[in-house]
């Protein structure tokens, strides 16, 4: 059952809006709330929103962000889906028949060595590309909401963050 569906242009002060009210219809629904939960879903929705504004759009307010939440049994379930390029998750061999994941997102993407927790961050500029010198941990998003009990699943442009009520601790 869809619960709240929006979609809206690339901007952080929509994100805020939005995520207000999606937040809103959420409480507005017969379930007692846990207040760790509804923190939680705040924290990810507001995430994966940025996200789509900051990496997908790459701050381009004419682009669009869609927001669905909806509900099956105990699972909630929020897609977010933007206009950029797209994750891509495929396997490319690099340097010495290694292989990468590389998720791209427009014009910069993230090159994630398969084993390691560190991403190296590149730009592509003219068609030129250029590292960064500097490794740094640009996962932390993603995987707070791991560690917050969201499955997450990556198609392309589209995140889907599913919560589990059932496996809430109750406080």
């Amino acid at each position: 059952m869809v619960i709240y569906e929006t979609t809206f242009h690339s901007t952080f002060e929509l994100v805020d809006e939005k995520a207000k009210e999606a937040l809103m219809m959420l409480k507005a629904r017969e379930i007692d709330w846990m207040s760790h939960t509804l923190f939680k879903i705040n924290f990810v929705l507001r995430e994966l929103l940025n996200n789509a504004v900051e990496h997908g759009n790459a701050f381009d307010p004419q682009k669009q962000v869609f927001l669905r939440i909806e509900s099956k049994d105990q699972l909630f379930i929020f897609t977010v889906r933007d206009e950029g390029a797209g994750i891509c998750t495929e396997l490319t061999p690099t340097d010495e028949g290694a292989t990468e994941k590389l998720p791209r997102h427009d014009k910069a993407y993230h090159a994630i060595c398969a084993n390691e927790t560190l991403e190296r961050l590149k730009h592509s500029t003219d068609d030129t590309e250029t590292d960064v010198d500097a490794l740094a941990d640009r996962r932390r998003g993603l995987e707070t909401i791991k560690r917050l009990a969201f499955e997450l699943t990556i198609t392309g442009n589209t995140v889907v963050a599913t919560l589990d009520l059932s496996k809430e601790a109750m406080q």
